[in-house]
């Protein structure tokens, strides 16, 4: 049997962190239009990574500012190097 303690827990719905690479194609920040048009409440924050992780981090809080969404913190992670940083 089920407790209403239970059911409450049920019914929230989950808080994630989105994490991207977003800036070279379109897919993560379609990607991110649709978690933010949906689920802009649980969005606990983005982070970015790969390569230029901070120019993506840029990028992807200029976005997220042109969708009303500018209190979703971001953040840019490590970054990879290129093959041609050598």
């Amino acid at each position: 049997m089920e407790t209403s303690d239970n059911l409450s827990y049920q019914s929230q719905a989950p808080k994630f962190i989105v994490d991207t690479d977003a800036g070279n194609d379109p897919d993560d920040l379609l990607g991110l239009l649709f978690l933010v048009a949906n689920s802009a409440d649980n969005i606990v924050g983005v982070t970015t990574n790969m390569y230029l992780p901070e120019e993506k981090a840029r990028i992807v809080k200029a976005f997220l500012n042109l969708l009303g969404a500018e209190k979703i913190p971001v953040a840019s992670g490590l970054g990879l190097k290129s093959t041609q940083d050598k």
